[in-house]
């Protein structure tokens, strides 16, 4: 927790003139919007470098609806301490708003130690990707960070804040649960206008037209499901009746695999922890680490009298794919489509 003695040793608050309640935002009690980014301006202003980061809780927002504001605000807080002791003296955090968390990271930033100071904040079990409770409730906290660096990337304000925007854009198409850190080649054509869920309706609409365009079903399946792999660059896999119609990956091993055991009372299952299958789930652990796969959204196809007769996969072998809503409607979509083709 910050104390005026520890803020005082940095050279932009030992000017500062105003008392400790001033500086911190009132419930996380790490360095307030307004002070966050006159410390930017400062650094700046003065070319001192330094790197910085701004990150989103994953789905907060159905934390607050499922379990009350009360606990988001004690996520918020146990997120921002946790923050603030894995930072120490390297940086300051900063609350930027509702979510949002900025920090600050002193020093020379070249991509190499920005990107191992932003990889610790996942990997210590001590930040993100672990579990908080909050009254009885175990809520897992990951996050998705951008980052980007002065002089480095950027050499004013607008433009390292543009950086930092389109990488922590890049990391939620990415499905979340990942930090991205600026590098031009990669990142400076980046448009992050487009919505992230890629005009759901419009893609629907794709998948519905290959889906009942051409008389042969291997070519229907065929071109929807290479659609989607291509849209949200993950891989599928369909299985119907024991048998592999499509497949981006070895689906081999999903021979007899028992679904409705695993699927949930909607007919979905989604994972990024294998650890938790493995003893469960052999036959779906054993495709998983087979295939390099982290993540997985498994969905369950019924015929109209509602008896199962096929499930599809989209796999995720780059990041711990925190699925989103569009992908749940888009994987529900295809399922209820495949019901009516199957008859």
């Amino acid at each position: 927790m910050y104390t005026s003695e520890g803020l005082r040793r940095i050279k932009f608050f030992k000017d500062l003139e105003v008392s400790l309640d001033d500086v911190l935002d009132s419930l996380t009690k790490v360095v307030s919007r307004k002070h966050t980014i006159k410390l930017i301006n400062d650094l700046i202003e003065n070319k001192e470098p330094f790197g910085l980061v701004m990150l989103d809780l994953d789905n907060f927002k159905l934390i607050n609806d499922n379990y009350g504001h009360s606990v988001g605000d004690k996520v918020l807080f146990d997120v921002a301490q946790s923050l603030t002791d894995y930072v120490g003296e390297n940086g300051i955090v900063g609350r930027f708003g509702g979510d949002e968390f900025l920090i600050v990271f002193f020093g020379e930033c070249p991509y190499d130690r920005l990107y191992s100071l932003i990889k610790g904040s996942y990997t210590n079990e001590k930040v993100f990707r672990r579990f908080i409770t909050c009254n009885d409730v175990k809520i897992f906290v990951t996050a998705t960070s951008g980052a980007a660096a002065f002089p480095n990337n950027a050499n004013n304000f607008n433009d390292l804040f543009a950086m930092v925007d389109k990488t922590l854009y890049r990391g939620k198409t990415k499905g979340r649960n990942c930090f991205i850190v600026y590098v031009e080649e990669k990142h400076a054509k980046l448009d992050i206008t487009k919505p992230i869920s890629n005009l759901l309706h419009q893609i629907l609409n794709n998948v519905f037209s290959y889906l009942t365009c051409d008389s042969c079903v291997e070519i229907r399946l065929n071109n929807a499901f290479k659609f989607i792999s291509d849209k949200y660059r993950c891989k599928v896999t369909l299985v119907m009746a024991d048998e592999v119609l499509y497949s981006d990956l070895d689906a081999s091993s999903l021979k007899g695999l028992d679904v409705c055991s695993i699927v949930d009372g909607c007919g979905i299952f989604s994972c990024n922890n294998f650890n938790d299958i493995k003893d469960n789930y052999p036959i779906l652990y054993d495709y998983c680490h087979k295939n390099g796969v982290l993540s997985i959204l498994l969905s369950k196809v019924t015929n109209l009298n509602g008896d199962f007769i096929g499930y599809i996969i989209f796999n995720e072998s780059l990041v711990e794919k925190i699925w989103q809503e569009d992908e749940l409607i888009l994987i529900t979509f295809v399922s209820k489509i495949l019901t009516m083709i199957n008859e």
